[in-house]
């Protein structure tokens, strides 16, 4: 009697520990996957500045997978960072890798996110037609940010939180702050409108904001109501200009890293575009862009004009 009233009790402690762990798990359902690599809905950010060459992208993405729905946001660059981390969006699109204080917020909440070099990107300085400087170099552009330049310039950048202001500060007054001549105007098409329109103004744009669209050479050529300013070179005494060939050779001295950051625990339609970014076909687009691609080859060929 006593072995059987034994067994009963085990039994059915058994039981009301399956019962426990199954209300448990009813707590925290988990998130049925609904997309593929080539079908689905996910939320995704891109930097704002790369709006150009990601509509390109995008065209052909949407074209080659139909049944693939993208929920775009173009947003400032730390934006896009603040909503991977939040785990608002799948994937994003920026021109910087994750920071130290960003891994270790992954590392102590367990986060997986997977980063990949896409493309080479410039940041291109520009200027009214008529103003003076038409060539800097990097103890000018310093001393310009800092409002120490023996002409007065008003620097106008896209937003606040722009990977470009980001990037300016760190490479060029590292440790310091800007000057009291540093706007932010919302977005690079008023950048690149108010530098047209006024002689002592400085902006600081993506490169592929510049390009004039209306170009049939197929080579690339700048837009003529705002001048491109030619960099002196890091390594050599020379005057460079931010074209495709100058950040092929390592001369133009401001460039950027353009990369995607996927946060998906599945071979879902984040993995897709990730795939299809860093591909022949995705990679192409940044080379017709004027970007350098980083996962294929790029071959820059000499042309003997006669």
């Amino acid at each position: 009697m006593m072995n059987r009233m034994n067994t009963w009790a085990v039994l059915c402690a058994v039981v009301l520990s399956m019962v426990l762990y199954a209300c448990g798990n009813n707590d925290k359902p988990k998130k049925s996957i609904t997309d593929t690599l080539t079908s689905g809905t996910i939320s995704v950010a891109f930097d704002e500045n790369y709006k150009p060459v990601m509509e390109q992208q995008l065209k052909i993405f949407d074209s080659s997978f139909p049944d693939a729905q993208l929920q775009v946001k173009y947003l400032p660059q730390e934006d896009c960072f603040d909503l991977l981390l939040r785990d608002s969006v799948r994937i994003i699109v920026a021109a910087r890798d994750l920071n130290a204080a960003e891994k270790d917020y992954m590392k102590r909440n367990k986060i997986n996110i997977r980063s990949v070099a896409l493309a080479r990107d410039a940041v291109a300085l520009i200027v009214n037609p008529a103003s003076p400087d038409a060539d800097l170099n990097r103890e000018m552009l310093a001393n310009i940010l800092l409002n120490n330049y023996s002409r007065q310039y008003d620097i106008v950048f896209d937003n606040k939180r722009s990977g470009i202001v980001k990037y300016m500060q760190e490479q060029l007054i590292p440790g310091k702050e800007f000057g009291s001549n540093i706007y932010a105007l919302q977005t690079t098409d008023s950048v690149i409108k108010y530098v047209a329109e006024h002689k002592n103004a400085i902006g600081f744009v993506a490169v592929g904001h510049l390009y004039d669209s209306g170009d049939r050479t197929g080579n690339g050529r700048f837009r003529e109501n705002v001048r491109v300013v030619a960099l002196k070179s890091d390594s050599l005494n020379e005057l460079y200009e931010p074209y495709q060939a100058n950040l092929f050779d390592g001369y133009y001295p401001l460039t950027r890293t353009l990369y995607f950051h996927l946060r998906e625990s599945h071979r879902g339609l984040g993995t897709g575009l990730a795939n299809f970014l860093g591909q022949e076909r995705g990679q192409a687009v940044f080379r017709l862009e004027h970007m350098l691609p980083l996962r294929v080859p790029l071959v820059i060929r000499d042309v003997i004009l006669k």
